[in-house]
Formats: C-alpha cells, sequence, structure tokens
C-alpha cells in the first residue's frame, strides 16, 4: 500500500470499518515533494490521529530506507492525536525535521518529552 502512496499526492478520505461496532473517518492529505536539494518534504494537511499514525510511520520510514533526507511540513495540521505526537517526538528524534511546526504542537512535544511519558 505504502508504494502506491508514494507515486504522487496522497488524498485518504475514507471510512475503516475497524470492527463492526466502530467507524473511523480518516481525514487527511499527504503531498510528497522532492527540492532541488533532494530532500523529500512530506506535506501533511489536517488530521493525525490514531488510525492514520501507522500510515504516516509507513511513510517516513520507507523514505529513509531509501537513503532520503525526510522533513515534514506541518503548516496545515489542524489536530494531532497524543499517538501522533509521540511519532512526531520520535521521527524527529531520529533527524526527520519539523518544518513550519504549529506553536501548540511544539509545546505538546516539548511537555511530552519533559515529563517522561515518551
Amino acid at each position: 500500500m505504502v508504494a502506491a502512496l508514494l507515486n504522487g499526492p496522497i488524498t485518504q478520505n475514507l471510512i475503516h470499518d475497524v470492527n463492526e461496532r466502530r467507524v473511523y473517518i480518516m481525514t487527511y492529505r499527504i503531498k510528497r515533494i522532492v527540492g532541488a536539494d533532494g530532500i523529500v518534504v512530506l506535506q501533511i494537511s489536517g488530521r493525525i490521529e490514531d488510525p492514520d499514525i501507522e500510515i504516516v510511520r509507513e511513510l517516513i520510514e520507507s523514505e529513509t530506507a531509501s537513503k532520503s533526507t525526510v522533513a515534514l511540513d506541518l503548516r496545515n495540521v489542524t489536530l494531532v492525536s497524543r499517538d501522533g505526537i509521540k511519532l512526531l517526538s520520535t521521527v524527529e528524534e531520529k533527524g526527520t525535521e519539523l518544518r513550519n511546526c504549529p506553536a501548540y504542537i511544539r509545546d505538546w512535544i516539548s511537555r511530552e518529552k519533559h515529563s517522561g511519558t515518551m
């Protein structure tokens, strides 16, 4: 699935039946841009919530596995779950740049790091 997602803009607006009683609506967009400097920028718009985190993680891992330098542009992120914050903190520690990170996300990452819950 990840290979198919890497070919052009990625748009998710799907309803997934996680089990018979729960339905999740995934609403986000990821656009892959390769800059002149060779850095792969994944522009995320919308929400980074629990059902979506694994896809975002796989995209980042597939880019770094191919030895690409990766940056996440978070300018248009509107909502992030706690697990999303953990993901962002982890990938940043591993060298992924968080560009245009909204202040509330940066503050939450800092608080989580200092509280020791990550």
